[in-house]
This record gives structure tokens, C-alpha cells and sequence, in this order.
């Protein structure tokens, strides 16, 4: 045998349990040579392995002396690292406990409770050296401590020590999820569980739980307490659970923790839940059941407060209780009249699920009862289902009921035999449930995806179209007779598997003794369009599947990629057309990809407005009649070609707020939605209202804020549609969150505010003069660009203010501006007076060059200056 280094196991004082037993004398090296195979392996030494580890926690460690190599598991898995060391051989020793003894290799050197450690290579008891040499390494399993202790010589000799959390130190709390828990009746209806004894033996008795024996306890069944563990991955199920009193008593219980509700799984728990439940161990009998949970057994005063220890540690508050009833049971007849709804089970998915639901699943699955008075049950096949069981290899272990693959589609009955806590027996005609047994799949043919778009169209029926599937030629991959068997059976499907969610159509029932579900609104088409049959068309014709979409849109229909299948079955499912089956015969996969267009693809940034790389666009503000200032959003867009029917009026903008308030001002001709710092303009072209106490400066004559950063356009594609066009059974909340879903955005942008006369320029070039050459006026050229500005910015036929003329210039003229006009205000600094005549400003008593400025007010009060060199008339 190889030499091996210790192995030993470190006893604190706080140890609870006095029994266990570690030995070090296997032979490991074919364990690490197969794992050295597998696993690449790790050079490292033993300050870097603590670092690796972390607080992931071990459960194991070994050590080969020939190689090395260091074998550790912790909560990510088996890991090798070759640990750099001068390590030398040493003898083999056995550690093991007897009773209170603490042995190695069979002689006594202390008790359960002593400290053992090594120093200086020699094992010592509470710091006593015992004369066993142990050599110059260790690996020491502190079940107390919760930790594993390596100590290795590095590569130059120098001794090394590590300290690594144990998987089960890593628990850090236990939580129960309930205040006051309490272990009670299954129902949780009453306020202890239920007990009582056999009233007469029953030797032959089925169940898993054995024979029964005249005046033997028997205990109805509990609830189970739900408790939260941290962190999560922790699994609590692979512990030892115990019952602790604050006197240090272990309750006479065994405790079991299985995730995810019933499931019996020993796997961890995703979450960190798990259930507590609860079992009477041999100690607990008839005669001191109903006290001996009590804080005074004697008296019966008060139930015991227990604590959860976890492998003898505890991690809980005393608050839990175990609460048998004080008096034994009067129940006086068997558990009877149980149906398909009473018989549960853990489906595939997690959830509970009972005979009822008509798709019972193959392979073996354990079957339970929620009957506080229920303490064991078996089930049996009776009758002709014997021969049916033995037919298709259906066969029972208690209530855990074994179907094989080959049984698919069988409809069998079973009789459910079931042991009240009082000992009476139900009859062999009572409680006769059924298992429909889930059909059996074929190997399904597939064809292209389907694109189906919901694009603008000219009305809601439009943008609502039928989702039409392209089969092909599919059917000639079809055996013949296949085809025949299937288009003589008549059941055709159009169907999504039930955990599907968010497909467009929710026109979809439940599909008996299966996991589909069926779409009730089908077309089946010939390549002409014209309506496919199967009593007189053959399968190869059928070439198109139409499905409805108008009133049948699903409340959580949103875009993406979806699997439909074409099924056909072996026979119907109505109520009294003989045995459920559900098996397939033929299945045809469709995926179906419900798409939307790209705001780009509807709209283009098409005006001069936008920047070289259409990331900004200049939003000119327009004068309304009532002097607001006015922006038109939906001037940036254009609709493409390939979108006709995109609407730009229906084009929805966010902009965001500034300095915690809306930018855009409540008006009567704006509609306008303001939330979580957005203000959401829609229904008129973009066309907004700004507020001037936001936008603009306090003495309101010019821009505060002239940018409007990370805007947004949105296009809501449902627009058109009412509750009833989608689905008239949906709610508004749900009519709201399918009009989100089917809304499209562009990218973000930038807009620039651009005032109304922003261009404007006076120059020398400008100045009336008269036949005599005096200077009589002024005129106002203004580019293109500023033309586009609105008309009641500058009226065209004013009494007062400015003119319009062919030459696109415009005269100031003798007056005072009033009304949606510009205002004008002029001003000479050489001292020179100017006079506002019928034909324009006179200037008079110029003596030099001066400098006239002229001050414009536009109608949304923007202010702007501009100002010109006026020499002496000639």
C-alpha cells in the first residue's frame, strides 16, 4: 500500500454529535489518475489555491505524495492543482471515533470533544503530545470549525498553512419565510397534525410504510415549513438536519429539505427555497406523543421552541414548533370518494399538477395526497386494467407509478388503497382514478420560416392581416400510407407548445392529453387559394395554412420568433369519443417570425434642415396666431417609397425635460403626455408648443435653452386600431401594452432651435436714396432659407412694419408695428435724427459717417440687432 500523509479529524468543544468515522487508508491514486485525465491541472502553491478557493467552500481535499497533485472540491466542481512542495513520505494513520472514544489506528487517545491538532509533527490532544508522528504534513477536517487545514512544505522546505471554509460552513443564514412556524396538519386548517392507533393489525398491508400492528402509532401527515438559505447555491438537502431546544435537547424528529416544492430531487434549490419536512422517530410513541414536543412534558405546558442545526450547528432563532393534536384522532372511517383532482403529482416544469389535467407523463413519477388523516396509500391496477397494465409494461411501486415510452396515448384506471391514522382500510371500489397518458411525438418535418410583418396600411383590417404559411412541397417527404392514415383520421392542428407566450394569435385553447395548445381559427388552402378538404382532397394538396389575426391579437403579443407546428392526431379529443390519446402521426414544424419595419425603413431624413450626418436637425419656431412659438417636429421626416401608407401626422416625439420640467406647453392643439421626465407630443405631425418660461431667457428676448438633446421619434404601427379590431376581450392596460409593443423608434438625434428670423442682416448696400441722393430708408434683404419662415412672422400686407416685395425684400414703412407684425426700433449714434416717412426712414442731419442700428422684434418676442454704416445723403 502507498504511504500516505494524515488525515485527520479535528473534534471542537461546540460538537453536537458523537458518532462518525474518516479514514485515510483508501488508495487514491487511481481516483487522481483518472481525474488528472480529465482536468488540466494547476500549478500553484498553497497561498495561491486559498486565493482560488475563495469563500466557494470545499468538501473534500486529497493529497498524492508521488505527484503532488492536490485534488480539492468546492462548490464550482473538481479541481487538480499540482502543489509545488518537497513533501516527504510518511506512515499511514486511521482516525476513527467509537462511541465517545477518539481512535488511531484502534488505540484510545482522547474523547469526542478534544481538541486535536499537530505540532512539530506529533499529533496532540488539547495540546498534549501523544508520541504519534505524523510527519511534516497534514491535512486536518475540522468538522466543528467548519473548516479543512492543509499544511505542506513549500519548495525550499519552509512549512505552509492554509485554512479552507467547509461547503457546509459556507451556509452563512437559514431563514424561515413565515413568522411562528410551525409544523401542523397538511392542510394548514387546523392547529396540530393528527394521530392515532391501529384498531386492529394489518399484516398484509400494501403501502410503502409496511405492515401494520394492532394499537401501533400512526401519524396523519404535516405541512412542510418553507425556510430561505444564503447564499442560494447552498444546498441544504445533502445536510444534517436537527431539532435543537435551548436546553440543548435534540427533538425526537428527522428533518428533510426538499427544493422546489415537493420535488423529489436531491439537487439544490435555484433560489435558495427549500421545504422542511418532518418524520417521528422511534421514540415518539401513542402514549407520550401528545406531550413530548411540550416544554414540560409532564405538564403538557406550552410547546418546545426548537432551533435548525445544520450538521450540528445551529442557524436559527428558537421559533419553530412541532404541534401534534393533544388527543388521538377520532376518525372512524376510511379516506373514500378521492377523484382525479385529489391525486397530485410534480410535473416536468416544477409545478404541481394533478390526474386531472390529462396529460400524465411516462417514466416514473411519484404521486402524492393532501389528506390530513391519511397515513399511507398504494395504488393497484383491478379488473381488466391488470391485463392492460401488463400490456404496455404499466407498473407501481406504492403511489410512485413507472410508464414506459411504449405506453404513450393509454387511457388506464388504477384504485388508490389508502390507511386512515385510526387503521381503516378504503375499500377496493373506493377512490378509482384515471391516467390519460401523454401521446407520443414523431420525428417532425420542418419548413422556412414564415416572416410575417405588421406593417402601415391604409386601414386596421389591413395592418391586421391574416399570418398565411407556406407549406411547400413538404407532404412528398411523407411516407404515403402516413399521409393516408393522417388525412383519414381527420384531426388537424394548428398549434404552439403551451409554455410558448408572446405569439401574435391568442385564439388558442388547451389541447386534452397534451402540451399543446391549438389555434381555433384555421384555413386550410389549396395552391390555387381555393378551400382544401380532406373527404375529398388528397394531402399532397394541401399547400397554404391561413390563420386569423383581426379580434384575435394576444394580450402579450409582442415581435419575434415563434415555433408553430402542423399536428396530426391519432383520434378526437371530445368527451365520450372513446380512449384520449393524443398520439402523433404526422408534425410539421413551422417557425413563424413576427416582424416589424425599422422607423428608418418608413421614414427618411430627407430635409436640408438635417446635418451632414443627419444626427441634428434645425427646428425652426414658427408663430402661431396667438404669438406662440411654435416647433413642427415632423418636418424632419419623410415617408419612403416602400411605406406609403406610413402616416408622418401619426409619428410620435419624446423630448426630454429641462431642469426637471417640460420644455412643451400644454395647448389645445397639441396632444401631450408628460411622465418620467419626458414630454410625448403626438397626434398633429410633431407639432409642439413651446413653453417660454423654460425655453427661453427671464425678460423673454431670447433662447435660455437652443438645444433639445436625445430625442426621439416613435411610430406606433397599431395605430389605427380599436380594443375590438385587436381583441374585444382585452383590458385597456393590455390594449396600451400592445400598441408599446408594436411601436417602432428611430435613433436618437439632436434638434437645434432655430428663431424666426435667424439669418436676418442689414448692409450698407441697404440705404434709400432719394432723386437727390439724400438718404430716405432702409430695406431688409433676407435669404431663402429665412423665407421659409412663416408669414405672420413678417406679415405680407401690413399697415405698419414691413412689406413684402416681388424681390423678396422687405421696406420698413412709416408706422408702428402692431399685432403678429415685426417690430422695428431705430436708432442713430452721431446724433442725426431719423424720421419714419410714407416711403420709408428719413435721415437727416448727418455731418459724417454713422453707424444706424436697428433693432427687430419678432412676434414670439425674440429680439435681434443688426447695424449699418450711413454716410451723409449726397
Amino acid at each position: 500500500m502507498n504511504k500516505k500523509f494524515l488525515s485527520a479529524i479535528l473534534f471542537g468543544a461546540l460538537m453536537v454529535t458523537s458518532t462518525g468515522t474518516f479514514v485515510s487508508c483508501k488508495d487514491y491514486d487511481d481516483d487522481i489518475d483518472e481525474i488528472n485525465s480529465k482536468i488540466d491541472k494547476i500549478e500553484t502553491t498553497l497561498s495561491e489555491l486559498e486565493s482560488k478557493i475563495g469563500d466557494k467552500g470545499v468538501t473534500s481535499v486529497t493529497f498524492d505524495e508521488k505527484t503532488g497533485v492536490l485534488t480539492v472540491v468546492d462548490g464550482t466542481g473538481t479541481k487538480t492543482y499540482t502543489i509545488k512542495t518537497t513533501a516527504p513520505d510518511v506512515d499511514e494513520l486511521t482516525i476513527t471515533i467509537e462511541g465517545k472514544d477518539l481512535k488511531v489506528d484502534g488505540k484510545v487517545i482522547g474523547q469526542v470533544g478534544d481538541t486535536v491538532a499537530v505540532k512539530n509533527g506529533e499529533l496532540t490532544i488539547n495540546g498534549t503530545a501523544t508520541g504519534i508522528k505524523v510527519g511534516q504534513y497534514a491535512i486536518l477536517d475540522n468538522q466543528s470549525a467548519g473548516t479543512v487545514t492543509i499544511t505542506l512544505p513549500d519548495a525550499d522546505g519552509k512549512l505552509q498553512t492554509v485554512e479552507l471554509m467547509k461547503a457546509s460552513a459556507a451556509l452563512t443564514s437559514v431563514q424561515f419565510q413565515k413568522e411562528n412556524p410551525e409544523f401542523v396538519d397538511i392542510e394548514g386548517t387546523a392547529t396540530a397534525f393528527q394521530w392515532g392507533t391501529a384498531r386492529i393489525a394489518f399484516p398484509n398491508w400494501g403501502g410503502k410504510k409496511g405492515a401494520i400492528t394492532r394499537n401501533q402509532l400512526m401519524v396523519g401527515q404535516t405541512n412542510v415549513v418553507k425556510v430561505q438559505v444564503t447564499p442560494a447555491g447552498y444546498d441544504l438537502g445533502a445536510q444534517t438536519l436537527t431539532l435543537v431546544d435551548s436546553r440543548g435537547n435534540v427533538a425526537p424528529a428527522n428533518i428533510t429539505a426538499v427544493a422546489n416544492n415537493r420535488l423529489m430531487s436531491r439537487a439544490a434549490s435555484a433560489n435558495g427555497s427549500w421545504d422542511l419536512s418532518i418524520e417521528m422517530t422511534d421514540d415518539v410513541t401513542a402514549t407520550n406523543i401528545a406531550k413530548i414536543f411540550d416544554y414540560d412534558p409532564v405538564t403538557g405546558t406550552g410547546h418546545m421552541a426548537y432551533t435548525l442545526c445544520v450538521n450540528g450547528i445551529p442557524y436559527t432563532t428558537y421559533e419553530l414548533a412541532v404541534k401534534p393534536s393533544d388527543n388521538k384522532s377520532s376518525v372512524s372511517a376510511a379516506i373514500a370518494g378521492l377523484t382525479n383532482t385529489d391525486i397530485k403529482y410534480v410535473a416536468a416544469d416544477g409545478r404541481v399538477a394533478d390526474l386531472s389535467s390529462g396529460k400524465f407523463p411516462t417514466g416514473s413519477t411519484e404521486l402524492f395526497i393532501e389528506e390530513n388523516d391519511l397515513y399511507d396509500s398504494y395504488i393497484t391496477f383491478e379488473g381488466t386494467n391488470k391485463s392492460l397494465a401488463e400490456q404496455y409494461g404499466i407498473t407501481v411501486d406504492g403511489m410512485t407509478i413507472n410508464v414506459p415510452a411504449s405506453a404513450t396515448g393509454v387511457t388506464i384506471k388504477g384504485i388508490v388503497h389508502t390507511m386512515a391514522i385510526n387503521g381503516y382500510e378504503s375499500a377496493i371500489t373506493d377512490n378509482e382514478v384515471t391516467f390519460n397518458i401523454i401521446g407520443s411525438t414523431v420525428t417532425a418535418q420542418s419548413i422556412a420560416a414564415t416572416t410575417h410583418q405588421i406593417a402601415p396600411a391604409a386601414t386596421a383590417a389591413d395592418v391586421l392581416k391574416k399570418v398565411r404559411i407556406d407549406l411547400g412541397d413538404v407532404f412528398k417527404n411523407i411516407p404515403a400510407a402516413t399521409r393516408e392514415a393522417a388525412r383519414e383520421t381527420a384531426q388537424f392542428y394548428v398549434v404552439e407548445e403551451k409554455s410558448q407566450t408572446g405569439f401574435l394569435i391568442g385564439d388558442n385553447t388547451a389541447l386534452s392529453n397534451s402540451t399543446y395548445n391549438k389555434f381555433n381559427t384555421v384555413s386550410y388552402l389549396k395552391a390555387d387559394e381555393t378551400q382544401w378538404t380532406d373527404d375529398t382532397d388528397d394531402i399532397l394538396d394541401l399547400r397554404y395554412i391561413d390563420l386569423e389575426v383581426t379580434g384575435k391579437v394576444a394580450a402579450d403579443a409582442q415581435p419575434g420568433d415563434y415555433q408553430l407546428s402542423f399536428v396530426v392526431m391519432d383520434e378526437n379529443y371530445v368527451t365520450g369519443s372513446g380512449n384520449i390519446k393524443g398520439n402523433e402521426i404526422i408534425k410539421i414544424n413551422m417557425p413563424v417570425n413576427v416582424t416589424v419595419p425599422s422607423f428608418a425603413d418608413m421614414f427618411e431624413k430627407t430635409a436640408t434642415e438635417w446635418n451632414a450626418a443627419k444626427t441634428e436637425f434645425n427646428a425652426r419656431i414658427y408663430v402661431e396666431p396667438t404669438n406662440d412659438a411654435q416647433l413642427r417636429f415632423g418636418e424632419a421626416f419623410n415617408k419612403t417609397a416602400n411605406y406609403a401608407d406610413a402616416e408622418y401626422s401619426q409619428v410620435v416625439y419624446d423630448v426630454k425635460y429641462i431642469d426637471s420640467k417640460s420644455p412643451i406647453a400644454t395647448s389645445s392643439n397639441v396632444e401631450l403626455s408628460t411622465e418620467n421626465g419626458i414630454a410625448r407630443i403626438s397626434g398633429r405631425g410633431g407639432l409642439a408648443i413651446l413653453d417660454k418660461t423654460v425655453v427661453y431667457n427671464a425678460t423673454g428676448d431670447a433662447l435660455k435653452e437652443n438645444t433639445f438633446a436625445n430625442m426621439t421619434a416613435y411610430y406606433p404601427l397599431f395605430y389605427q386600431a380599436q380594443i375590438s379590431d385587436l381583441n374585444s376581450t382585452l383590458t385597456s392596460d393590455e390594449f396600451d401594452a400592445l400598441q408599446e409593443a408594436f411601436t417602432v423608434a428611430s435613433d436618437s438625434y439632436t434638434s437645434k432651435l432655430v428663431t424666426p428670423l435667424a439669418g436676418v442682416a442689414i448692409s450698407t448696400g441697404d440705404i434709400i436714396l432719394d432723386a437727390s441722393g439724400k438718404a430716405t430708408g432702409i430695406e431688409l434683404e433676407l435669404d431663402e432659407s429665412t423665407l421659409a419662415v412663416n408669414n405672420t412672422n413678417i406679415t405680407t400686407a401690413p399697415t405698419a412694419g414691413l412689406t413684402n416685395s416681388n424681390e423678396a425684400t422687405y421696406k420698413l414703412v412709416t408706422g408702428t408695428a402692431t399685432g403678429n407684425d415685426v417690430k422695428a426700433e431705430f436708432t442713430i449714434e452721431s446724433g442725426a435724427t431719423v424720421t419714419l416717412t410714407a416711403t420709408g426712414i428719413q435721415v437727416t442731419g448727418l455731418t459724417g459717417m454713422s453707424t444706424l442700428k436697428v433693432t427687430l422684434t419678432d412676434a414670439t418676442g425674440i429680439v435681434y440687432t443688426s447695424t449699418v454704416q450711413i454716410q451723409p445723403a449726397k
